[in-house]
């Protein structure tokens, strides 16, 4: 998989964030919550070759389903769903959905 595609995909996505009006504050928060994403793809496939520990995997794992818990925050997860692998949407998909 082309990380530099991750990345362009997720400026590309920031930059689209700021065509609304949004406090610096809110662009901070989801600047960070995309960034967060991008990380916790990229420790998926991190662990899925092999890299990661499984008890490191287990707290990544817990991470996620705070994040993906965060209510402000799920329509960033929506729009940058389409772009994660089948096997990281899957992960996520599993996840009690708090919202």
């Amino acid at each position: 998989r082309d990380l530099h595609l991750s990345l362009r995909r997720q400026r590309q996505m920031c930059i689209r964030d700021s065509n609304y009006t949004l406090t610096p504050e809110e662009v901070i928060s989801r600047n960070g919550v995309h960034s967060a994403w991008l990380l916790y793809e990229n420790d998926f496939y991190q662990y899925s070759q092999g890299l990661m520990e499984d008890d490191v995997w287990q707290a990544k794992q817990r991470g996620i389903e705070i994040l993906y818990n965060r209510c402000f925050a799920r329509g960033i997860y929506e729009t940058r769903a389409p772009i994660f692998s089948e096997n990281f949407r899957a992960i996520i998909e599993q996840i009690p959905d708090e919202c």
